[in-house]
């Protein structure tokens, strides 16, 4: 069982089931909990590249914008399962998009997950039914996920996209994979 996020982000647990601790040594507090149950060791989590495809829902064919759903985690009440049979919680996808937009924005995009960055991501929001409410709108009104929009600064491969030979981008990153 890996060290792992309590829902919501606010604490630390030692696997999927363990107890969460939260506060100033809440970490602490659960790898101490998953040494103990270890014998003295922590196992470690399997982390594993993933990529994230995003269904180009719009394009501006002028100033080279795409835009899309990267991850859509909860839609009509359901958790969804993605491409790859994995599924994430609200709160993690929320942690990933913001970390991607503090650290990773000139790396937003690239060709084929190969080469440097050819663009830029110039648009992110994480739908969660916090914020539909304080927006006046209901729960259901949008799917709960991670909505961006990119700069495709490469005119070749914005052709690509505008012909329809590029029908999704992708999201590229390291994900912690913990089996439920």
């Amino acid at each position: 069982m890996p060290l792992l996020k309590c829902a919501g982000g606010r604490g630390w647990k030692y696997g999927p089931n363990g107890k969460c601790y939260t506060g100033k040594d809440a970490k602490k507090k659960a790898m101490a909990q998953g040494m103990a149950i270890g014998g003295g060791h922590l196992e470690k989590a399997e982390t594993e590249a993933v990529d994230i495809p995003i269904s180009i829902t719009k394009n501006d064919p002028e100033r080279q914008f795409v835009f899309g759903w990267a991850n859509v985690a909860m839609n009509d009440g359901q958790l969804v399962v993605d491409s790859h049979n994995d599924t994430i919680e609200l709160t993690e996808l929320e942690n990933a998009a913001y970390e991607f937009a503090l650290h990773f924005n000139d790396a937003a995009v690239g060709e084929m997950h190969e080469g440097g960055a050819l663009g830029k991501l110039i648009e992110s929001f994480v739908v969660t039914p916090e914020k539909l409410e304080k927006m006046g709108l209901a729960k259901d009104a949008l799917p709960l996920g991670w909505w961006i929009g990119l700069h495709v600064e490469d005119t070749e491969v914005f052709e690509k996209v505008k012909n329809g030979e590029y029908l999704a981008l992708s999201i590229q990153g390291m994900a912690q994979r913990v089996k439920e």
